[in-house]
């Protein structure tokens, strides 16, 4: 990796950093994760009301779903060799770190391979290093690899994170440490005032567009608007988006 690292778009220091909108966007944001993080330290209605949100939704979704999660997890095995699921440790409410599922789509090796393809086609680096994907991406397994990630169906073993507690059904979305490291403290210390979750804000209104500022902007805007109906409008939005949007990378 370190073939990408030398060709990450730079970080700029902490001083230096143009975030999203306005300073006064910025202050508001920053005020607005402080207030979040406080109230998230008091049990409220409007918290429980989500948790028991998720449970009722995450509960019977993955009992209904349980035969199509098997058919994936024969077809995984049947194309590539290797575990049926991927976890990697990603950031949680208030910062704490857990281990986020998905069905794996990947070749084991998928760094390497990324590595010796952006060796190869160096035309490439710069857009890996903005929106940290790229068209044919070498490291995912054929047609079983691309269907899953094209639909989303990759994500749906979160639903145990759901459960578990880990995560919510909306909330912004659990970056890779790589893609939050492209992001100032203050924008990460908002991310983190509310649990991450399987569907969010960006998901529905730019999920092809996986540019540091679409992240900011649309993740600043759910912290500083969240409500449960605005949780419920995500959820009725996301089968759609779904359908209509490109396979991701």
């Amino acid at each position: 990796m370190k073939l990408i690292e030398s060709h990450r778009a730079p970080v700029k220091d902490r001083r230096e950093r143009v975030p999203f909108g306005s300073n006064a966007d910025l202050m508001e944001s920053i005020e607005a994760a402080d207030f979040i993080a406080h109230e998230a330290s008091e049990p409220s209605i409007s918290r429980t009301v989500k948790r028991v949100v998720d449970l009722s939704l995450a509960v019977p979704l993955g009992v209904l779903l349980l035969p199509m999660l098997v058919v994936i997890a024969v077809a995984i095995k049947c194309v590539s060799r290797g575990p049926i699921f991927y976890g990697q440790e990603r950031l949680g409410q208030n910062g704490k770190p857990f281990r986020m599922w998905k069905f794996r789509t990947m070749f084991e090796g998928a760094e390497l391979r990324l590595d010796e393809y952006l060796t190869d086609n160096p035309e490439l680096l710069q857009q890996w290093a903005t929106e940290f994907k790229l068209k044919d991406d070498p490291r995912v397994i054929p047609w079983v690899g691309h269907l899953l990630r094209g639909t989303s169906i990759d994500e749906l073993p979160q639903l145990w994170n759901v459960i578990s507690g880990e995560m919510s059904l909306v909330g912004p979305r659990p970056l890779p440490q790589y893609h939050l490291d492209q992001f100032d403290d203050e924008f990460r210390h908002l991310r983190v005032a509310m649990p991450p979750g399987i569907t969010g804000q960006w998901q529905v209104c730019s999920r092809n567009n996986g540019a540091p500022e679409m992240f900011r902007k649309w993740d600043t805007y759910y912290v500083r608007n969240w409500s449960v109906w605005l949780d419920l409008q995500i959820l009725s939005r996301t089968p759609l988006v779904l359908l209509s949007a490109k396979s991701r990378s």
